[in-house]
């Protein structure tokens, strides 16, 4: 699920966390086995100065067999102590071998922390890791172990969530998520405490539903979550908006324990609507591969499906309140004004959709060079406020700072232009947004 239109360079793949998955066909003494895995390290320095070498594994064959220990050897003998592995896994370390185990699970992601700055001594060697369960051992997977960027949390939202701007009081919503962002683990602060934003598939889970709020366990019992359980995914994640006051954070943690999102949150409360579905107003002006926030009546999650572009193109929901909807718009939709309908008619709001025309040398960047990075926005020839930000500031530099609003000039030719700088060779993502805030109306 997109949030935002991103624009993105390709660099070098040992600098981008993801990368270096390896894959084993077969197994001994069981067939078609598919073991898949990745590995990388990077160096932290919070407190103490910290190595961590992550992992991740997944396994699927036909009978669904799991793991229940993985026998990790490492490039060298350093000893290491656990950081984060699955519920009730132990380890030991013989020498360079590290011998995980635990429940079965289907899928094992662990994290090796070093005293130390040792990064350089792990990028590119391999790791190798030996999967079992009930001991059936697999064949050695051998992995090149990437260096991962350091992580720095961002306060930005923008490209990883896309929040609806008003909620009410003590109802469940929807939030949408962005791929890279949904298998750790998400929560906001609110006045009083905080609340989890989880996968709507999880509400299945009891373990999980024991600290859910009360609305969404109410709401795991009824037809309407049966019915978004069909829903085309990546499917929207769901909370409750708090009975009093409203959220003040959002926090992300990754997979391996690593904070990458804490920043504030502006969702304002509003009287729950009643009645039938109902479309009053929409933005202005949106992106392609945005999404268009459009107010009106909601009074369930169904009633934010089936809203059409055009009379046409079935929109798909990012986030769904009562009283507000955001409706990813396609790729393909050409730049103009659209119609956003109610199926039939009985309701209708028009939107302003724009494109992006971006340009900059890569190669220069790739170099440590400056480069000219051109916008143009497409779609209006007025003045308007561009949100640029830099989610790479690791990689690239753009003058002006990481987050900035930048205001196009009019006219024809309606860009704007910054200088960007390469400072290593890596993927990078520059996000732009509409800086315009409310819903129409």
């Amino acid at each position: 699920m997109r949030m935002t239109r991103v624009i993105v360079g390709v660099g070098t793949a040992a600098l981008v966390a993801g990368t270096g998955w390896a894959v084993q066909l077969g197994a001994l003494a069981v067939p078609h086995v598919v073991v898949t895995g990745r590995a990388g390290v990077r160096e932290t320095s919070v407190n103490t100065p910290t190595t961590t070498i992550s992992a991740e594994l997944l396994e699927k064959v036909p009978t669904g067999r799991q793991f229940d220990q993985i026998i990790a050897t490492l490039p060298d003998p350093r000893a290491v102590k656990p950081g984060v592995m699955p519920n009730d896994w132990r380890l030991e370390q013989t020498g360079k071998d590290v011998r995980l185990w635990g429940p079965p699970t289907d899928r094992v992601r662990f994290r090796l922390d070093l005293n130390g700055n040792f990064a350089k001594d792990y990028t590119g060697k391999q790791i190798t890791l030996q999967s079992s369960y009930q001991g059936t051992r697999d064949e050695p997977l051998k992995i090149t172990i990437d260096l991962w960027p350091k992580v720095e949390v961002t306060p930005n939202l923008e490209g990883i969530l896309t929040l609806p701007p008003r909620a009410a009081p003590g109802q469940p919503i929807l939030i949408g998520v962005a791929p890279g962002y949904r298998d750790g683990t998400w929560r906001f602060s609110t006045n009083s405490g905080s609340t989890p934003l989880l996968p709507i598939e999880d509400l299945k889970n009891v373990e999980i539903m024991k600290s859910a709020p009360t609305s969404l366990y109410g709401f795991s019992n009824t037809d309407g979550y049966a019915r978004m359980l069909t829903r085309t995914a990546p499917r929207p994640f769901i909370t409750e908006f708090p009975m009093m006051g409203s959220f003040t954070r959002v926090q992300y943690i990754d997979p391996w324990g690593e904070s990458i999102v804490d920043g504030p949150v502006s969702i304002l409360p509003t009287t729950p609507s009643a009645g039938t579905r109902w479309l009053e107003s929409a933005s202005l002006l949106t992106f392609v591969g945005q999404a268009a926030c459009v107010s009106g009546r909601f009074p369930t999650f169904d009633d934010a499906y089936g809203l059409l572009l055009d009379g046409k193109i079935e929109l798909q929901p990012w986030s769904v309140s009562s009283t507000t909807v955001m409706l990813g718009i396609p790729e393909n939709t050409a730049a103009g004004p659209h119609t956003i309908s109610v199926p039939g008619g009985s309701s209708s709001v028009t939107v302003g959709v724009l494109t992006v025309e971006g340009s900059l040398d890569q190669n220069k960047l790739w170099r440590g060079e400056s480069t000219t990075m051109r916008l143009r926005v497409v779609g209006t020839d007025k003045q308007f406020p561009l949100a640029v930000l830099n989610r790479s500031p690791g990689v690239i530099t753009i003058d002006g700072g990481v987050r900035q609003v930048v205001t196009t000039p009019g006219g024809a030719d309606n860009a704007v232009t910054r200088s960007v700088t390469g400072i290593q060779r890596g993927n990078f993502s520059i996000v732009y947004s509409v800086n315009a805030p409310g819903c129409g109306g």
